[in-house]
């Protein structure tokens, strides 16, 4: 291992202000745990006591979300789950839902989570980004090195 040595100034000026994102996010697991009863009632009590804003987790569209199921022999789409997190327009309206943060996916360079080249990723990316501009044009829409799936938290 190599020694390196680290050093700042901490009273020099920035040319741009750092994002302090962490003062409105906490970060979870998978989606599915939101499906859980005590998980709820534990990030409840954590937005009443912290005031964050957003919970970021992932994997909203993956298969333990059951998302693609067989019925009879045939392959269909099931949002059941999905809807049980964040159910959209119907509950929140138009504008809340326009300010939340929908990531296509965060660490694509893993070979642990994504096996494609990058062309395949952008593909994905486009094809995804156009799919949620197309539902609403005004919702925020991101990806690596930034990305924040984000899910907003209310206290009702």
């Amino acid at each position: 291992m190599t020694d390196c040595r680290f050093s700042c100034t901490l009273g020099a000026s920035t040319e741009s202000p750092l994002p302090h994102v962490w003062e409105h996010t906490v970060g979870s697991c998978h989606a599915t745990l939101a499906l859980r009863a005590d998980w709820q009632r534990q990030l409840l009590r954590c937005r009443r006591e912290l005031s964050f804003r957003h919970a970021r987790l992932h994997g909203i569209l993956c298969d333990d979300m059951s998302t693609l199921v067989r019925e009879k022999g045939a392959l269909m789409y099931s949002f059941f789950n999905v809807d049980q997190i964040c159910d959209w327009v119907e509950r929140y309206g138009p504008s809340e839902v326009r300010r939340w943060f929908f990531e296509i996916w965060n660490e694509p360079n893993l070979a642990a989570f994504w096996t494609g080249s990058q062309a395949d990723y952008f593909r994905l990316y486009r094809h995804a980004a156009r799919t949620i501009k197309d539902v609403d044009g005004a919702l925020a829409v991101g990806g690596p090195p930034q990305g924040t799936a984000l899910l907003t938290v209310h206290s009702s």
